[in-house]
């Protein structure tokens, strides 16, 4: 094959324009890719730090970024540049067979694709099946001799989920790609699940400016909108308003509850009236704990889920919880559970840092879906640890609230919160309202005009507390002011 020829030759007019409205635009990521992109672009020089990397948990959307990358920047013939850009997207998630061979196969055919052209849609075939050594050798000579008939223009080279990639075949396309294209005008984006995953590293983050990588950046409210429309989904903004808040922007839940709200509108229901029935969906339960077993060991998840029950919790409900009540984990540090609690928060928002209140704050999915897959197992008489774990929060806190001289209004709308969960378990609406009495008197005799005034507006905006009670028990709570003695 002579690919020498300049491919300009070849080219038609393709009727193809870029694409953007196929993808939800991502301005955060495209700030840091669009001035080297610029660079190169106009100068025609090679880039400083040609090596870019974004890491996110699963359903964060890189694959997305990188195929929205690959519509921004890969239709050269339309860009106004003296150096304009071609890109090349490939991914390592389940690939077999020789990695070189699958990636010159995909590089030829997007690069036809990208000009309009068949010349060597042929060959793509053939490389497919070149797995030993002269033949890689063979095929990487027609690699060299593609980019040198495209030298004129800008590669940027989109390598997807490089976590999934054997450790051989990631050597195989630093050696014969990387390294090389590096050398030339060319751009490298990459993408992984991780941010730590050493081997990975490019040897040239030792030449260059070190690069850690960049957290994936999730959805806005209105990115969140344009997802929804491409999705095909007319979502009323209340429903796209609880769409994003209990996704946090996460792109694959954001997907998941379109799909749940698209599907009630059938039935007349709304998103809006709660989360409930979403989170008893399997597909949101397979996908939360896939997204934990890609962060967290299994036996250290075991031992969280001592605290999932809480909605928010400091280092000393950590202890209180793992440490106290679990005596076999009193060999462990409290740090190390903090440690991990920080892991997740950092790469997903299952878990997030509040840092003004210095606490965790267990995302409203996660602690739904754990919820009911408890309450689930404890009705069908497998196990009830569900009501022992509730239990064991609420004398938490009621145990701080009567032994603290300056009592939080916090204890007392956590109690009340587990108590409304409590009675999702047994159906009890006399001890719901024994319970509900105490809590109610409690606050009458220990808590000043002022922090009674805040617990009354705490419950009034907690959302989950009134989807959980039953209307009369709520709206006794919220008229607590009518009946202070």
């Amino acid at each position: 094959m002579n690919t020498s020829r300049s491919v300009e030759h070849v080219l038609v007019s393709p009727n193809r324009q870029y694409k953007k409205e196929l993808y939800v635009p991502r301005q955060e990521e495209t700030k840091v890719i669009q001035p080297i992109m610029e660079y190169m672009e106009t100068t025609g020089k090679p880039a400083v730090g040609p090596v870019v990397y974004f890491y996110g948990m699963k359903g964060t959307g890189k694959t997305w970024l990188l195929k929205y990358l690959s519509e921004r920047y890969g239709y050269a013939i339309e860009r106004e540049k003296d150096y304009p850009s071609l890109t090349i997207l490939y991914s390592f998630n389940g690939k077999n067979g020789s990695v070189l061979a699958a990636f010159v196969a995909a590089m030829v055919d997007q690069l036809d694709r990208q000009f309009g052209s068949h010349r060597w849609r042929g060959d793509a075939k053939k490389f497919a099946r070149l797995d030993t050594e002269d033949q890689l050798q063979a095929v990487f000579k027609a690699l060299t001799d593609l980019i040198s008939g495209v030298k004129r223009y800008t590669l940027l080279l989109l390598l997807d989920d490089v976590d999934e990639a054997e450790k051989n075949d990631w050597r195989t396309i630093q050696d014969y790609i990387v390294d090389y294209l590096l050398e030339r005008r060319c751009l490298i984006v990459t993408t992984a699940s991780r941010q730590d995953t050493d081997w990975l590293r490019f040897e040239v983050y030792r030449k260059i400016e070190a690069w850690d990588g960049k957290p994936l950046s999730l959805f806005s409210l209105e990115q969140t909108k344009r997802q929804m429309e491409l999705l095909g989904f007319a979502v009323l903004e209340a429903e796209l308003s609880s769409i994003w808040k209990i996704s946090s922007g996460l792109p694959r839940l954001n997907d998941l509850l379109a799909v749940y709200a698209h599907g009630k509108k059938e039935t007349g229901a709304s998103i809006g009236g709660g989360i409930d029935a979403i989170t008893r969906r399997n597909d949101f339960a397979e996908f939360i704990q896939i997204c934990m077993d890609d962060l967290i060991p299994t036996e250290v998840q075991a031992d969280l889920a001592l605290i999932y029950p809480l909605r928010s919790y400091e280092r000393e409900e950590v202890r209180y919880l793992m440490i106290d009540q679990k005596p076999e984990l009193s060999s462990q540090p409290i740090n190390y559970f903090l440690t991990w609690l920080k892991e997740l928060s950092s790469k997903t928002r299952l878990v997030s840092l509040d840092k003004g209140k210095k606490a965790f704050v267990t995302h409203p999915v996660v602690r739904r879906i754990f919820n009911f897959q408890a309450l689930s197992r404890c009705k069908a008489g497998e196990d009830c640890d569900f009501l022992k774990q509730h239990q064991r929060v609420i004398a938490m806190y009621w145990e701080w609230a009567t032994d603290t001289p300056k009592v939080s209004d916090k204890y007392l709308v956590e109690i009340i919160f587990h108590y409304a969960l409590e009675y999702l378990a047994h159906k009890d609406p006399e001890r719901l309202a024994k319970n509900l009495e105490k809590v109610i008197r409690f606050a009458q005799t220990r808590l000043n005009p002022n922090r009674y005034s805040l617990l009354l507006e705490a419950l009034e905006e907690d959302q989950e507390i009134k989807e959980n009670l039953p209307i009369r028990e709520y709206q006794q709570l919220v008229h607590l002011d009518t009946a202070r003695g």
